[in-house]
């Protein structure tokens, strides 16, 4: 058997049979061995040749691009990660600092809350001791006269 393939894709498979009758004998003998090999043209096969070295070289160019892409892509990612960490990182010293001072300004509000309520009591004790007082001096004044007006 012989087998012939084309560059279209169709494969021919042709049956080899020897008229002669002398020969018979000796083929059934002889164990036939299928061919290996293939037979084209040296020019077409370098030129296959010459089509693969170069699609290979293409293949290894565009991985190297690639990689070199990959490459860039990753170190533009990882310098935005370290500009957003970074960003990050100051926002949060600036919250720090914020609350830091919002927690100094709500205690010296307290602070003057209470000095001002201090003082306000001061202020009503002193009004209220004050009053009292006057109600007092009133009273006496008012028995005084009761008195004065009785004898």
């Amino acid at each position: 058997m012989l087998f012939s393939s084309g560059h279209d894709g169709v494969l021919c498979v042709f049956d080899i049979k020897d008229k002669d009758p002398k020969g018979k004998k000796d083929k059934d003998n002889i164990q036939i061995h299928l061919s290996e090999e293939l037979l084209i043209p040296k020019a077409e096969r370098d030129k296959y040749i010459a089509d693969i070295d170069h699609l290979r070289a293409s293949i290894q160019k565009l991985k190297d691009e690639n990689e070199a892409r990959m490459k860039l892509t990753l170190f533009t990612r990882e310098e935005d990660i370290k500009r957003i960490e970074s960003d990050i990182e100051a926002k949060r010293i600036d919250f720090e600092q914020r609350k830091a001072t919002l927690e100094n300004q709500k205690r010296e509000m307290e602070r003057m809350y209470n000095e001002k309520l201090r003082q306000m009591r001061l202020a009503h004790e002193a009004e209220l001791a004050r009053r009292e007082q006057d109600y007092a001096d009133k009273q006496e004044a008012d028995n005084q006269r009761y008195q004065e007006l009785y004898q």
